[in-house]
């Protein structure tokens, strides 16, 4: 069949018009209905709920994308199961993704990252989860920022494990965890060069900000109170670290401690604890103006001269 001049003139001109949609789409995220397990690989901004998600809520497949919630909610079906499940999951190690502005709940991890560094999570309401937030083996560099992590129920709210170079910072956390099991309200374990900085952390089960085997990490100008146990704590070779700025009270033990030796510990504020202000093993560098009062130890301070 021959095709006349003027349907190639039309098919010319359509080519042009999808051609034109594909290079708009490729630069903003498109609304889009989505189901759950769906794999994300462009940009999409969620418009609707999804609920009683039997696996995972949405599977990012990509590199270099953004998923916008859309202030939905992501939603499994329970908790009993035992397996691992996540709200929104990226353990295919997808680089500089962006994840946003929604409601994760009822999953073994609200947010997992395994292996996958450069993204950005943000404005999330994460709760009733195993785990809130999870960075876990190689996922570097990563910004965890403005979340509200709560309610999260044996685990712990924000954990990065295994990973350098993440900045968890601004985030209300709360209320995470479960006496007895070793969960916190953030977590940072055999990792290095972290930034927890300006986070609001309070009522969380054991500890409000946890140290374990972290080097060379900055604790700044948390607010943290009424943990379980400790407000800051930093053991089992956590060194170099620079606590600086933060303010605890009213937590269950210490306020902060800092196990190990080759820390600083500057211009914390520590009062109304159960136990000590401030606790720093031998070894340690006192910064200076670190202050405390009303704790249950009459010393208030160990290790650092306290105002």
């Amino acid at each position: 069949m021959s095709i006349s001049a003027k349907q190639l003139t039309k098919l010319a001109v359509l080519a042009a018009a999808v051609a034109g949609l594909m290079t708009v789409g490729a630069g903003r995220a498109q609304a889009a209905t989505v189901v759950c397990g769906q794999v994300i690989t462009q940009d999409t901004k969620v418009s609707n709920d999804l609920l009683d998600c039997p696996a995972d809520g949405l599977v990012i497949g990509a590199a270099n994308i953004k998923l916008d919630l859309g202030g939905h909610l992501i939603d499994g079906d329970d908790l009993s199961g035992g397996g691992s499940d996540d709200g929104v999951d990226n353990t295919g190690g997808f680089d500089n993704v962006e994840i946003k502005h929604g409601l994760i709940q009822q999953f073994d991890q609200g947010v997992n990252l395994l292996g996958a560094s450069g993204n950005d999570i943000h404005q999330l309401e994460v709760l009733l989860n195993r785990s809130g937030i999870a960075l876990v083996t190689g996922s570097d560099n990563n910004t965890v920022e403005r979340n509200v992590v709560h309610e999260n129920e044996r685990v712990g709210g924000i954990l990065a494990d295994g990973t350098t170079g993440n900045t968890i910072s601004r985030n209300t956390v709360y209320l995470n965890g479960s006496p007895g099991i070793g969960s916190v309200g953030i977590g940072v374990f055999n990792s290095t060069n972290a930034e927890v900085g300006n986070n609001d952390v309070f009522d969380n089960a054991m500890s409000g900000i946890w140290l374990v085997n972290a080097d060379a990490s900055l604790v700044k100008g948390n607010q943290v109170q009424t943990s379980g146990f400790d407000g800051i704590q930093s053991f089992s070779g956590s060194t170099g670290n620079l606590f600086v700025g933060n303010d605890t009270s009213n937590n269950g033990w210490n306020g902060i401690e800092v196990g190990d030796p080759g820390n600083t510990i500057t211009r914390n504020q520590a009062d109304d604890n159960f136990n000590l202000g401030i606790f720093a093993a031998a070894g340690n560098t006192d910064g200076g103006g670190n202050k405390a009062s009303g704790n249950g130890d009459p010393a208030q301070c160990v290790g650092v001269v306290c105002s």
